[in-house]
């Protein structure tokens, strides 16, 4: 897949020159489009910042492969935690099969089930495979 600077891992998105939250800047002003996050993986990485951007006005979808979000935590911890995210306006989609993640012009599309869905931005928290 081509690089984009609309589909951020979690190296990058530390370090990138615009954030989801900048895009809809203009000099003037700020759109009033709500801007639009998909965030792919549910661990506490994810999560944290599914939390993060919600709470700064962004729409945030979360992908998540498993039945359940924090699935190494107690089953007590991941109800807590999905509801509080919940609570925020963040959308949890469990169980998803991912078919693809392109780039329909400038905006990032995940695949999903056959469904799609169009981002402003993307960010991948799948974890990391130690060196």
């Amino acid at each position: 897949m081509n690089m984009s600077m609309y589909i951020l891992d979690m190296v990058n998105s530390l370090v990138i020159k615009k954030s989801p939250l900048q895009l809809g800047k203009t000099k003037s002003s700020y759109l009033v489009k709500q801007l639009l996050l998909g965030i792919i993986g549910a661990g506490p990485i994810g999560l944290e910042f599914a939390s993060l951007y919600a709470k700064l006005g962004t729409k945030v979808t979360v992908f998540n492969i498993e039945s359940g979000i924090l699935k190494r935590e107690e089953p007590i911890v991941q109800e807590l935690a999905n509801e509080y995210l919940t609570e925020q306006g963040i959308t949890i989609l469990n169980d998803v099969t991912l078919n693809s993640v392109s780039n329909d012009s400038h905006k990032p599309v995940i695949t999903a089930n056959g469904q799609n869905y169009t981002f402003d931005a993307v960010l991948y928290a799948t974890g990391r495979k130690p060196n």
